[in-house]
Order: structure tokens, then C-alpha cells, then sequence
């Protein structure tokens, strides 16, 4: 998918399914266009970057997403 929210829902898909690892392309050309996506939707993209760097056991990054999301989205 080219939308943005696609890819959203496609990474989240992925999340669920217990496949995040799989998901870098479509984590990357989400946030390399931020303006196509609502700070609310936006936050839950670095949440799950956060769980993909987790995943590839980059702890750095994984806390630095979850921090980016919360400061757009408290309830994410």
C-alpha cells in the first residue's frame, strides 16, 4: 500500500500477528512523511516502531519511538 494509513494498518496487522519484524519498509516510509498522518496515528507509528527495535533488540531506539509517540499521543 501507498497511503499512509495503510501501511499504518498493515504494520499494526503485522504487530498483532506477532510478524513485526517484517515491517521496517513500511515503519520507514511512514515516518519519513509524518505530515500525511494525524498526530494520534503518528504516535501509534513510533509505538510500533518502538516494538520493532525491541524486537531487533535495539533498546536505544525502542525507548526513544515510545517517547516520540507518547508526546503525541498520551493514551497510545
Amino acid at each position: 500500500p501507498t497511503h499512509a494509513k495503510s501501511r499504518l494498518r498493515k504494520v499494526y496487522l503485522a504487530w498483532k500477528g506477532g510478524n513485526i519484524s517484517s515491517s521496517g519498509d513500511d515503519l520507514e516510509k511512514i515516518l519519513k512523511n509524518p505530515d500525511f498522518l494525524a498526530p494520534k496515528d503518528l504516535g501509534q507509528a513510533y509505538y510500533l516502531l518502538s516494538q520493532f527495535y525491541s524486537v531487533k533488540q535495539n533498546f536505544e531506539g525502542a525507548l526513544a519511538a515510545v517517547e516520540k509517540a507518547l508526546k503525541l499521543d498520551r493514551g497510545n
